[in-house]
């Protein structure tokens, strides 16, 4: 995308994200917002939900290259049990 959501979470994200999720009277108690597909990635929080960004699956391009740097492909995962959230990265070595 070409001015998609920010890696990192700024204030003028959280806000219409908050704005969006207090729209939604249907959304349970814990929200993640997750967007992926960078080559790099980072997780903040917000007040109301968890911001991620992840990367991706297939490594670097040579145009990913150019702007990212050589990252290595991984991939972000959730996994909910109950009330526990675990949140992990599996990378492969190159």
């Amino acid at each position: 995308m070409k001015k998609g959501l920010p890696v990192v979470m700024d204030s003028k994200t959280e806000v219409f994200l908050t704005q969006y999720i207090n729209s939604q009277h249907d959304l349970r108690k814990y929200v993640n917002v997750v967007s992926g597909d960078l080559h790099n990635e980072a997780m903040t929080r917000g007040k109301l939900f968890k911001y991620w960004k992840v990367g991706s699956f297939f490594g670097s391009s040579d145009y990913c290259m150019y702007n990212f740097g050589d990252t290595a492909p991984h991939v972000n995962y959730h996994i909910v049990e109950g009330d526990v959230l675990l949140n992990g990265t599996i990378e492969l070595k190159k």
